[in-house]
Formats: C-alpha cells, structure tokens, sequence
C-alpha cells in the first residue's frame, strides 16, 4: 500500500511534469507563430522595398504590431493568468535606458580591450552627425523590442514557473539562435554568439520584473555600442592588418562571451540579493498576474 505522503509526492510530481509539458507545448505554439510571422514579413517588406535600411524599419515595425497581436492571443488562450509584460508604462522609458546604462560599458570593454589584447588592432574616429547616430539608435531599439516580445515576453514567462531560472534561459536560447541562422548567420556564430546573449537578455528580464523595457534597453544598448565601435558607419572602425584577423575573432569571441557572461551573473545575483532583502518579491515569476 501507498502511504498518503508517498500518494501526495506522486501526485505533486505528476502535476509537476503536467505543468512543465504544457508550458513547453504553449510555448512551441507561440514560437511556430513567432516564425511564421517572421517569414511573413520577409516576404511583405520585400515585395514593398529593397533597401536595405528601410526595410529593417518596416520589418521591426510590422513584426512589433503582428507579435503584440499574436500575445495577446496567446495570453487569451491562458484566460488572462500570464502577464507577459508587453504593456507601456510610465516607468518604460526609463527602465530602457537604464538597460542602455547597464549594457555599454559592458560591450565597449568587450571590444575596446581588443586594443591591447591584439597588439595591431585600432579604433578610427571619424566626425558622425547626430541624426545618422539617432536614427540607428532608434532602428536598434525596434529591432531588440521585437526580439524581445519574442523571447523573453510571453515563452519566459510562461516556461519561468514551471521549471525555474537556469532551465528557462537555457530551453529559449537555442530557439533564439535557430532564429538567427534563419536570418543568415552561421551556426557556430549563432550558437555561441546568441547563445549567450540569451542569457543575458532573460536573466536582464528575469531581474527587472516589471515588463520587457529593461531588457529591451540591455539589447538594444549592445548591439548600438557594437555598431558605434566596429562598423564604420558610426563614430568609430576598428581596423588590423588582414593576417590578424583569425586572432582578432578568436580573442573578441572570448571577449564577448566573457563580458555577457559577467553581466548574466551580476543580474543573476542582484536577482538572488533581491529575492533575501524581500521575500514576498521572488526571483521566480508566478503564473498569475506576475509582472517582472
């Protein structure tokens, strides 16, 4: 005979894998929406546009408009008991920025140290007028805010309950890079490269509890100072001789994983800081009503 405590565990323990399988299969329902709306629009802003820059632009706005619809759907379909954080606040704003504050010092040192790791490696300064500068830095802003709606709005909070911090991160990460090989990136790139900046990005969102602006900030921050210091476009372009190039994507590679992974575990412990100085404010979101 089973005791009732036996009883009770092994009931806890089936709920328990309930729960976790239909939080992976909603959340595989949004994904294959994420991708078709994806493609979708690929194909519209094609047929509407062949530059380049102003087809970012429809894409991220077509693509913010279709995924905050397709949310909205998903969160009916849960009667309204998860809180994907998509809703503008008065406190959006700032939160975003301070998620650009967190995130450039982080990257600048990920690629300024390049300086004197690879002996060879200069960062050009040119004169950049302020309206290039600005319109990039909104183009990011929209491009991280669809990502974001897309990874770490809905799947995070949904998955978040039902299997804890480190396993949410790691199950969205790989759909998170299978969405850049999509865009064209390399698998190893994409692996590795986003792998790890989906960590930063869900432990930025896991930290913030209070809607996706923060960790929009902390992606759109990065991949703004990225474009500032390499591309030639902004202010600056780093420039070597051509025989240090293996050199300089090894090292900026470990440079990269590095700095996210530093910024990962600092959200991660102000997170677990939080979690002791307020009990009633846990780092792990539950499925009612629970903003973050």
């Amino acid at each position: 005979m089973v005791d009732n405590a036996s009883s009770e565990g092994l009931h806890s323990a089936k709920n328990s894998l309930s729960d976790r399988r239909q939080a992976i299969a909603r959340s595989v329902i949004f994904w294959l929406g994420f991708f078709a709306l994806f493609f979708l629009t690929r194909v519209v802003v094609g047929m509407i546009t062949k530059n380049g820059t102003s087809g970012q632009w429809y894409g991220a706005a077509m693509m913010i408009v279709l995924l905050l619809l397709w949310t909205g759907v998903c969160v009916r379909m849960e009667a309204g008991l998860v809180n994907p954080g998509t809703s503008l606040t008065q406190g959006s704003i700032p939160r975003t920025l301070l998620g650009v504050t967190f995130a450039v010092p982080l990257c600048s040192v990920s690629l300024i140290s390049l300086k004197w790791l690879v002996p060879g490696v200069e960062f050009d300064f040119k004169r950049t007028d302020v309206a290039p500068l600005l319109t990039s830095a909104l183009l990011f802003l929209a491009l991280s805010t669809y990502e974001e709606i897309g990874f770490r709005g809905y799947p995070l909070v949904r998955l978040l309950p039902s299997f804890g911090v480190w396993p949410t991160l790691l199950l969205i990460a790989p759909v998170f890079a299978l969405y850049h090989v999509a865009m064209g990136w390399g698998l190893l790139q994409a692996a590795l490269g986003t792998g790890v900046g989906s960590l930063l990005f869900g432990m930025a969102a896991i930290a913030a509890r209070r809607g996706l602006a923060f960790p929009i900030g902390v992606h759109a921050g990065w991949n703004f100072t990225a474009w500032c210091l390499t591309s030639g476009s902004g202010p600056w372009k780093m420039a070597f001789p051509s025989y240090l190039s293996h050199r300089v994507q090894t090292v900026g590679m470990i440079m990269y994983v590095g700095c996210m992974l530093f910024g990962t575990i600092l959200l991660w412990l102000w997170t677990k800081r939080k979690a002791r100085s307020s009990p009633d404010d846990v780092s792990r979101l539950g499925p009612a009503g629970t903003t973050f």
